[in-house]
């Protein structure tokens, strides 16, 4: 079973990593049915083993689908890569609980990696455009620049009063803020110039994500901070003739899961998992 299990996880994988880089979307019949097959998979291979073990695969989809509901819902992650994600938490508690945990920690690093590299090469391809947005956001941050500069000074001045062991971490906790700071702005001049755009009506679909709130008669009209767009959004924009709407177009990050994926398999046949 876990071959077969493997078998299905991957093709469905690089079919909807295809899909993902070429048109930015996958197909829901394509998620709901990686999550239908791997819980029916289970459910038949447990009725002629232990039940137990369709339990466990039922608890690790049930903890996905909070975790990818909640990546969805705070717009952290597109609706495809929340159910993709619900599908591995049907499928990974079949090899041991410890794989559910080496699984996250793989889509944590690699994708913090992939995306990183996603930004860099818009950042590269919009190199004038984003070194004036960057500039631009600095000049905005004076005031937390300000209080980063105060802060590194007290903790300089304060490595000199305590044991080395307490210097290390005063200078690491202060390379950290400095670094998750720029890292902020980095994020954001590469969202602005590469990852809102400005789509024609026709071809805003379900599930895009507003990056601004469309407004009709200086009235908003439907809010950005709606989750994702939803038919009626649609005949409202239709009927409104709003000829266009900005969008936030994400990374396509489904690569990114099929390449966790691909480690933990190779870490479970290597047999390199810890327990638990």
């Amino acid at each position: 079973m876990e071959i077969l299990l493997i078998t299905i996880t991957l093709i469905i994988l690089i079919i909807a990593s295809i899909t993902d880089l070429k048109t930015r979307e996958v197909p829901d019949w394509l998620s709901y049915s990686f999550i239908l097959i791997s819980l029916a998979t289970v459910l038949i291979y447990s009725l002629t083993t232990e039940f137990i073990i369709f339990i466990y695969s039922l608890t690790g989809f049930t903890a996905m689908f909070a975790l990818g509901a909640l990546l969805y819902y705070t717009k952290q992650w597109g609706g495809a890569d929340a159910k993709i994600l619900m599908g591995l938490g049907a499928v990974f508690p079949i090899f041991g609980l410890e794989y559910i945990f080496i699984l996250l920690i793989a889509i944590v690093f690699i994708g913090g990696f992939y995306s990183l590299a996603w930004g860099l090469a818009i950042y590269i391809k919009h190199l004038k455009k984003a070194n004036k947005k960057l500039i631009s956001l600095l000049k905005e941050q004076r005031t937390t620049r300000f209080i980063l500069v105060v802060i590194a000074v007290i903790a300089l001045i304060s490595m000199f009063l305590v044991p080395t062991i307490y210097q290390i971490l005063i200078f690491s906790i202060l390379i950290l803020l400095i670094f998750l700071f720029y890292l902020t702005l980095f994020v954001k001049t590469v969202e602005q110039i590469g990852l809102i755009q400005l789509i024609p009506t026709p071809s805003v679909t379900e599930g895009d994500w507003l990056a601004k709130s469309v407004k009709h008669n200086n009235k908003i009209l439907i809010s950005n901070t709606k989750t994702c767009l939803v038919k009626k959004d649609l005949s409202l924009l239709k009927k409104h003739k709003i000829k266009s709407v900005w969008i936030k177009v994400g990374i396509p990050f489904i690569p990114a899961i099929f390449l966790a994926v691909l480690t933990t398999i190779i870490i479970y046949f290597m047999g390199l998992g810890f327990p638990l």
